[in-house]
């Protein structure tokens, strides 16, 4: 792995005090040997790491009542993401919802993990750039014990690689430098360098290049400028973003993901969404934070727990919808009359240029980590039924009942 074992046992012993007795098992797992499922350092290892990945979600779960507050939160979470990564404060963004054993992945800069990332068994090493969308999960989703008389298998994502919204990669897969892996893929053999690859399982589609073309920049904001004025209305509760900035995001046109308007936005949405999966929280605080996601809604909306939203101001709700439990919207969402979204379904319009230098994240002094994303569209026409797992990509027009698991792209099921 890039960065040493020795280094990695080193930050068990200095930075989460474990016993140099009890580290001799671990250095096997991280270094993909067979390793003791028995051995106490194995299981403190284990329990150590649940315990990491429950306080960084709960740390920003938490609803605060000043800035300070969740600055200083925030500021927590990094220390404990310093604690998962063996010391290292190098990722770019992580939100909450990842889950991993703590020296299984290696991760340099600039690298951005969404929301509800999972790592499984498997020794995991990703590039420079890399870009991870929610629910994807990497690794074989069983416990580590049960490989321990071969030994972890090796994963590799290469550099500037994006791993769409859902995506699932097997262990001991590779894939290349600035791939684009696409929304539900699922991952079970090698993929080359410079490829799109889509399917379950996944198989390369075509070779990405710097000619592609994106389909939606600039085709003009899906809400009339009534629903727009209220959308920004809403938006400025929380950021102080230009009439003009705000008409462009939602029009489809590229825009600096990092730029310190909307990262207010996003922060303040993330944590609104966070807050409501709060154990604690009560009925009344639903309601607040469902009319805050959705400023623009309909009558008898009915909405489940743990939904996370990417940023608020960029949805409608018709009448008569119900949205089940953690479904995850992002980009812009216009649903329909009379619709019914199952749990764990997604609708993810998010997204950035497929081909890698356009989407690259970049340092300048001036901005800081620079990246460019875009607002695609999604419309669910009224009266459709949205199964469990569904996921709906971007650009697409749903006309008709999706079935449970499956993905639905442009206008058919896949």
């Amino acid at each position: 792995m890039n960065y040493s074992v020795g280094k990695k046992l080193a930050h068990l012993v200095n930075g989460l005090k474990f016993k140099v007795d009890e580290i001799e098992e671990i250095r096997k797992l991280y270094s993909g040997e067979p390793f003791n499922p028995n051995d106490e350092g194995i299981k403190k290892l284990i329990e150590t790491s649940r315990t990491l990945c429950e306080k960084f979600s709960s740390l920003g779960a938490k609803r605060h009542r000043t800035r300070f507050g969740y600055h200083i939160d925030q500021i927590k979470r990094i220390f404990v993401l310093r604690k998962l990564f063996c010391g290292r404060f190098m990722l770019a963004d992580v939100r909450s919802g990842i889950d991993l054993i703590v020296g299984l992945v290696d991760a340099p800069s600039l690298t951005f993990f969404n929301y509800d990332v999972h790592f499984g068994a498997a020794l995991v090493t990703m590039g420079r750039g890399v870009e991870i969308a929610p629910k994807v999960k990497i690794g074989d989703q069983e416990s580590i014990l049960s490989y321990a008389a071969t030994g972890l298998p090796r994963t590799n994502i290469g550099k500037d690689a994006w791993l769409g919204l859902g995506v699932e990669v097997k262990s001991g897969t590779n894939i290349g430098d600035e791939c684009v892996i696409g929304a539900g893929a699922v991952v079970d053999s090698d993929i080359p360098s410079h490829m799109l690859a889509v399917g379950r399982p996944a198989a390369v589609k075509r070779e990405i290049n710097r000619h592609e073309k994106e389909s939606r920049y600039g085709k003009g904001s899906p809400f009339s400028a009534e629903e727009e004025s209220k959308l920004l209305e809403a938006v400025r509760k929380w950021s102080k973003m230009s009439e003009i900035k705000f008409h462009c995001i939602l029009s489809g046109w590229q825009f600096n993901l990092l730029d310190a308007k909307l990262m207010a936005l996003y922060n303040a949405t993330h944590a609104i969404s966070e807050s409501l999966n709060d154990a604690n929280v009560t009925e009344e605080q639903k309601e607040e934070g469902k009319d805050l996601l959705f400023p623009l809604k309909g009558e008898n909306f009915k909405m489940g727990s743990g939904v996370h939203v990417d940023m608020l101001g960029t949805a409608k709700i018709g009448d008569n919808v119900t949205i089940g439990d953690r479904a995850i919207f992002g980009g812009n969402i216009i649903i329909g009359d009379n619709v019914e979204i199952g749990d764990d379904a997604s609708l993810f319009a998010s997204g950035h240029p497929i081909y890698s230098k356009r989407r690259k994240m970049i340092f300048s002094w001036r901005h800081g980590v620079v990246q460019i994303g875009q607002n695609d569209l999604i419309i669910v026409e009224s009266g459709v039924k949205i199964g469990k797992n569904a996921i709906i990509t971007p650009g697409s027009v749903v006309t008709m009942d999706v079935p449970d698991g499956a993905i639905y792209v442009k206008n058919k099921i896949v």
